[in-house]
C-alpha cells in the first residue's frame, strides 16, 4: 500500500487477527501450560513481582523509608537471578533418571532457599532493629513509663 501522506500506511488486520483480540504477554486462548517454559517464566515474574510489591507496602506500612523499596529490589533481583541458575540446573536434570532428578531438585531447592535466606537475613535484621527501636521511641512518647501488659485492651477505660 502506497501513501503520499507522512503517516505511513497501515497494513489492514486479516481476519483471523481481528477476532483474537489483544493478548497481553501472548496469553492467548490456547492452554497455559501448552508451553511449560513460557508458563514456568510467567508464573515466576508474577510470583517476584508479588514478593515486590509486598515487600515494599509492609516496609512503607511499618515507616522503613524509601531505602526499604531499594533493599527490597535488590532482594528482589537476587531472588530473580537464583531462579535464572536453577532454571539452568532444572534443564540439565530433567534428562536423568527419575531418582537423580528428584535428588537434585530436591538438592538444588535447599541450596536456593539456603542462599535467598542468606542474602535477606542480615538486611532483614537490620531493617527490623531500627523499626523496633522506632516503635520503643513511639511507644515511651505515647505510654510514658507506664507500659501496657502483653494483650492488654488499650481502648478500655482504666486499663492502666
Amino acid at each position: 500500500m502506497a501513501s503520499n501522506s507522512a503517516v505511513p500506511a497501515v497494513e489492514p488486520l486479516t481476519p483471523q487477527v481481528a477476532r483474537s483480540g489483544w493478548s497481553p504477554l501472548g496469553l492467548t486462548r490456547r492452554p497455559f501450560f501448552e508451553d511449560k517454559n513460557r508458563a514456568f517464566w510467567i508464573l515466576q515474574s508474577v510470583g517476584w513481582a508479588g514478593y515486590f510489591v509486598l515487600r515494599t507496602l509492609s516496609g512503607f506500612a511499618n515507616s522503613m523509608g524509601w531505602s526499604f523499596v531499594v533493599h527490597t529490589a535488590l532482594l528482589t533481583a537476587a531472588g530473580y537471578s537464583i531462579t535464572l541458575l536453577m532454571a539452568a540446573a532444572y534443564r540439565r536434570l530433567i534428562r536423568m533418571k527419575p531418582v537423580f532428578t528428584w535428588v537434585g531438585s530436591i538438592v538444588i531447592v535447599v541450596f536456593s532457599a539456603a542462599a535467598f535466606s542468606a542474602i535477606e537475613t542480615p538486611e532483614a535484621k537490620a531493617e527490623a532493629s531500627d523499626a523496633v527501636a522506632m516503635a520503643g521511641i513511639h511507644m515511651e512518647e505515647v505510654f510514658g513509663a507506664k507500659r501496657p501488659k502483653p494483650g492488654q485492651y488499650l481502648w478500655r477505660k482504666g486499663s492502666f
